[in-house]
C-alpha cells in the first residue's frame, strides 16, 4: 500500500520532460543493466506514418489523399570504459515520404539524409540496490554535431 500511495504520489507530481531520441537510446540500455566493459554497436528505427488530418484536434476528410512517413534509424557506437562510465557516438539517418497538394498540383516526394551526430558521455555517479528496489543517478552530457542538412527547415 505505502509502495502505491508513493508511486501515485509521483504521477500527480510530475511534470512533462522533453527528451531527445539519444537520451531514450541511453537510457534503455542503463535500466537493463546491459552495460559492461568494451565495445557496443547498436541500431534502432523509428517508424511514423500519419495518414489522416485533423483540424482542432478532430479528424477531417483526406480527400486529397494527403500522407507523410518519416523513417528515423538511429546508428549507435559505443565504448565502456568501466561499467560506470563510457562514450557513446549517435548518427541519426531519416528517411520522409510525402504526398501533398502544391497548388492546383499533387506533389509526391522522398527525402533523406543524415541527421545532427552526437557524442555523448554517460557517469552512473551513484547506484544502490537490493534484492527488491534498484536506485541509480546517471549523469548524461555530451555535444550535438551539426551533420544533418537545414535545407527543409
Amino acid at each position: 500500500m505505502k509502495l502505491l500511495s508513493v508511486s501515485l504520489l509521483a504521477g500527480a507530481l510530475a511534470t512533462p520532460a522533453l527528451a531527445c531520441d539519444l537520451c531514450s537510446i541511453y537510457s534503455a540500455a542503463q535500466a537493463r543493466a546491459e552495460i559492461g566493459k568494451g565495445f557496443s554497436v547498436s541500431l534502432a528505427e523509428q517508424f511514423t506514418s500519419y495518414g489522416t488530418l485533423q483540424q482542432d484536434s478532430a479528424e477531417v476528410p483526406n480527400g486529397t489523399g494527403q500522407s507523410f512517413d518519416s523513417s528515423v534509424t538511429q546508428i549507435v557506437t559505443a565504448y565502456h570504459f568501466t561499467e560506470r562510465f563510457g562514450v557513446q557516438f549517435n548518427l541519426p539517418v531519416i528517411r520522409r515520404s510525402f504526398a501533398r497538394p502544391e497548388g492546383a498540383a499533387f506533389e509526391t516526394g522522398t527525402v533523406s539524409g543524415l541527421g545532427d551526430a552526437a557524442l555523448a558521455f554517460n557517469l552512473e555517479a551513484y547506484r544502490w540496490e537490493t534484492k527488491q528496489a534498484t536506485f541509480a543517478w546517471s549523469l548524461l552530457g555530451g555535444v550535438k554535431l551539426p551533420t544533418g542538412s537545414a535545407d527543409r527547415l
